[in-house]
């Protein structure tokens, strides 16, 4: 992350690289090999569509393939899902608003929407732009957030947060296409790297198993 950091200090795209805000379980390895439903809640700012589609759609692609979960529910198979039964949708709104705004996740719509979903886990997605202080450097600032949930406990497993202030050139689209998509790949990696596993860990686990068979 360094060596892309460095690249768009050359380029003038970025002012500073802004580090990733982590919040997680000591222990993440009893939340591996689970099935996570991906939420992507739609900006409430002035993030534009055609910034924001592209970052939530690197979450399925990416998670989709990632080993550390057994299945990914993709905002396109939740469509599917939820074609046919408008209820659904209006409870994974619901739910997913509540869960953004506010950092609490509704206990009664995660028992009613686990089984529906056969999901042990819960991702929000979130990519905000919104107006700054007088302090900062240009009229913008972002914020881009990761939250993960138990579907089982109603916990947080793991919360990753990236805010940066704008500068005067990042306000230019281009530029700032380009930062929102920078920023949104070191909030991904950040995520992967925790739930990759060393591999003498999983020795130990499958080591521990064996003895107690």
């Amino acid at each position: 992350m360094k060596y892309f950091c460095l690249i768009f200090l050359a380029l003038g795209l970025l002012g500073g690289c802004s580090e990733v805000n982590v919040f997680s379980k000591s222990d993440l390895f009893p939340h591996i090999g689970k099935r996570v439903a991906i939420f992507p809640v739609k900006p409430q700012g002035h993030l534009p569509e055609s910034v924001w589609k592209p970052l939530a759609a690197r979450y399925d692609s990416a998670l989709s393939q990632f080993s550390s979960f057994s299945h990914v529910l993709t905002e396109q198979e939740q469509n599917e899902l939820t074609r046919e039964n408008p209820l659904l949708r209006q409870q994974i709104h619901r739910y997913t608003t509540t869960a953004a705004l506010t950092m609490i996740s509704d206990k009664d719509l995660v028992h009613e929407l686990a089984p529906i979903l056969a999901a042990d886990q819960f991702l929000i997605v979130q990519a905000e732009e919104y107006p700054c202080t007088e302090d900062c450097p240009a009229p913008s600032q972002v914020l881009l957030r990761l939250i993960l949930w138990d579907t089982a406990s109603n916990q947080i497993i793991w919360r990753g947060r990236l805010h940066r202030q704008l500068t005067p050139n990042e306000e230019d689209p281009e530029m700032f296409n380009a930062l929102m998509q920078e920023l949104n790949e070191q909030l991904l990696e950040t995520f992967q790297e925790q739930f990759r596993i060393p591999w003498h860990r999983l020795r130990y686990e499958s080591l521990k198993k064996l003895r107690s068979s």
